[in-house]
């Protein structure tokens, strides 16, 4: 009778094969699976402003078509993001769409299909986080009407008698492309926004008053973004704690309620994601900050099992941390 050697994996198929164990041997010994980073402790972005802001035309002082850039990077999150501007008779602001890449699979408005619910989710939620922290005072309400970008010299009638009877507004579109991501990413996509939008500056217009054309001129202007009264986004995912013989059953047995989840900021890695997705035993939390600390926005996703007060007390004071 011969012996059966003992099968032996490499780490990434490991992981593929049976993720609950490999995740929970890992979380036993107080290790995460993709990263070194420790469990309450989020990954360090690094900021690039510039670089796609481009002159229109062969003149260097030309206006561009992208208004400002920023590239954000962070141990496997790669994010670009370009902001444009155009002219509206409903409404001004800030408005974010996010489309991210995902080689040929899946559904993904960068691949030239429909927006995927992660996009949809991420682009809206960005957007009513910028609305809550620009339109936070009446001053900024009336920030993005268009006479506030004409040139010297240029009455308000004149927007008006050019038989423009309706306010015209300014909106910016901040284009997001997440070009690698190893977890969720509206952290980042958020990061990425709010530097782009401090690079930004918009050129100051003309309008014909016969033909009601709008020109863009050489002399710019910049936006609030020091008065925006949000400043951190910070994202929590939960695990409920298994022993690992528990690891190999079924996701539906029994499990203890009185044993707390495991705290992770800043989830990373496929079988991290996997396991605080809503889908699992798992839940993600999501806590913005504003001046002074003050608590802007909170979103919990998942059952909760394991997540009591005490986690989520955790969770808020680790959000007040650079």
């Amino acid at each position: 009778m011969t012996n059966m050697e003992p099968i032996t994996y490499p780490s990434e198929v490991f992981s593929r094969l049976v993720p609950d164990l490999y995740l929970h041997r890992h979380l036993n010994q107080g290790l995460r699976p993709a990263t070194n980073r420790a469990f309450t402790q989020h990954r360090k972005i690094n900021h690039f402003l510039g670089g796609l802001k481009k002159p229109v035309g062969s003149d260097e002082k030309s206006a561009s078509l992208v208004w400002g850039s920023s590239l954000i990077q962070a141990d496997g999150m790669s994010i670009v993001c370009g902001v444009t501007g155009s002219v509206s008779e409903e409404e001004g602001g800030i408005f974010v769409n996010v489309e991210v890449l995902r080689g040929a699979n899946g559904s993904s408005a960068a691949m030239g299909g429909p927006p995927s619910d992660e996009e949809q989710v991420v682009s809206r939620k960005t957007t009513d986080l910028l609305k809550k922290g620009i339109f936070s005072c009446k001053a900024n309400k009336q920030f993005f009407e268009l006479q506030n970008f004409l040139k010297e010299g240029q009455e308000d009638e004149a927007v008006f008698d050019a038989g423009q009877h309706q306010k015209r507004y300014l909106c910016l579109h901040a284009n997001v492309t997440v070009l690698s991501r190893n977890g969720p990413v509206q952290d980042y996509v958020w990061a990425a926004v709010l530097a782009a939008l401090k690079d930004t500056e918009i050129p100051l217009m003309e309008i014909d008053e016969d033909t009601g054309r709008i020109t863009l001129t050489h002399d710019f202007t910049t936006i609030p973004v020091d008065d925006l009264d949000i400043h951190s986004s910070r994202s929590f995912g939960f695990i409920k704690p298994k022993p690992e013989t528990d690891a190999y059953e079924d996701d539906e047995m029994d499990t203890s309620e009185d044993a707390a989840s495991v705290l992770l900021a800043d989830v990373q890695g496929e079988v991290e994601q996997a396991a605080t997705s809503s889908t699992r035993e798992g839940s993600r939390l999501q806590i913005v900050r504003g001046r002074e600390d003050t608590l802007i926005g909170f979103s919990f996703v998942g059952k909760g099992t394991g997540v009591g007060l005490n986690e989520i007390k955790n969770a808020l004071d680790l959000s007040k941390q650079e």
